[in-house]
């Protein structure tokens, strides 16, 4: 216990430090928006992009280095798609980040397992969308999906590595909600899910239309869905009314665009004009400023809800809902009132 205790206050005093001075530490770099599959609710447009190259993505590294960044995930699209992966996997590995990959298993086998021991690689994620290939396979729309996720799993079991499932949940899958639970227990890997869709990245809310209707969550088991520590009654409110974006945490895309995070999709530069401590430190653009200087009662309507402890909300996913920092979430309002009921019905 005393040793969790020491870790955790050096955890809380390098996070203090890291806030202090608005230093990166943990970044999402999108290595690609190419990708085998076309998920439904996918919020990338997957346009053409001049993607970085690997003497570019070096030199992004260093950069990312010198600010004192501690971990990066590499995410696409798919980066496994990228022939020059294993270039860059290597160079992210030598500057000893902590990596983790974020993959739709499609393109994984047994030289990408090899691959990652190589490089060190101690976590990679990948989606569950179904518990069988008719569910998942239709909403990758790529036959064959489920199949290869499950290979790589079986593959990876033999690799120390630690693995991580998580599913969006929409009215494609719900129904095989608890199965996908059970798969996860039978693989014996940890397993995660949450009913939050995220708009596309130009603010289209299409893929918002998949989610769930207010009668199909209230009948959900609580226990089922991230929402589950949330309604303890030592936690008093849970929304994310500030967070970590464009201070400690940073989204770069595959042309080297540069976000406060992954899903605030609002350019606050880029790599190839302006270097790193440019746009982060030096110049930083106005927007990146109001977003560091908001403060908890900025959030008006949020602050004083009832339902705040039960509240989902991403400042990412609302800044591309509503085009407004401090506004709150509609998705996110809507699932806490839901989730309220479904909570209230369960304990009757």
């Amino acid at each position: 216990m005393r040793e969790k205790s020491v870790n955790d206050n050096l955890h809380a005093q390098l996070n203090k430090k890291y806030r202090e001075q608005n230093r990166i530490h943990s970044v999402l770099y999108e290595v690609t928006h190419r990708c085998p599959c076309n998920c439904i609710h996918c919020f990338l447009l997957k346009e053409p992009k001049n993607e970085l190259n690997i003497d570019e993505i070096n030199q992004l590294f260093l950069q990312l280095v010198k600010e004192g960044t501690i971990e990066i995930a590499l995410s696409g699209g798919e980066p496994f798609i990228r022939k020059d992966f294993p270039q860059i996997l290597s160079s992210a590995a030598q500057h000893r980040f902590f990596i983790t990959i974020l993959t739709t298993g499609i393109l994984f086998g047994k030289p990408e397992a090899r691959l990652l021991e190589k490089n060190h690689i101690k976590k990679i994620e990948f989606s569950l969308l179904g518990a069988g290939p008719e569910t998942h396979d239709s909403i990758m729309n790529f036959k064959g999906a489920f199949n290869r996720l499950i290979g790589a799993i079986r593959i990876l079991k033999n690799y120390p590595v630690f693995i991580a499932l998580k599913a969006t949940v929409i009215n494609q899958n719900v129904h095989e909600l608890d199965a996908m639970w059970k798969l996860a227990e039978k693989l014996e890997i940890h397993f995660s899910t949450s009913l939050s869709i995220t708009p596309r990245e130009n603010g289209d809310k299409t893929p918002q239309k998949l989610g769930l209707a207010y009668d199909e969550i209230i009948k959900l088991n609580p226990d089922l869905l991230d929402f589950a520590p949330l309604y303890s009654n030592e936690s008093l409110k849970n929304a994310h009314l500030l967070c970590r974006a464009g201070c400690t945490v940073g989204g770069i895309s595959p042309e080297g665009d540069i976000f406060p995070c992954i899903l605030m999709r609002h350019k606050i530069g880029n790599i190839r004009k302006n270097t790193l401590e440019e746009i982060w430190h030096l110049h930083p653009d106005p927007f990146l400023k109001r977003l560091r200087n908001l403060e908890e009662k900025d959030h008006t309507r949020c602050i004083n809800c009832e339902l705040l402890s039960l509240c989902s909300r991403c400042p990412g996913i609302s800044y591309l809902e509503t085009g407004d920092l401090s506004l709150h979430s509609p998705i996110a309002c809507f699932h806490a009132k839901a989730m309220k009921k479904a909570i209230e019905m369960q304990n009757t």
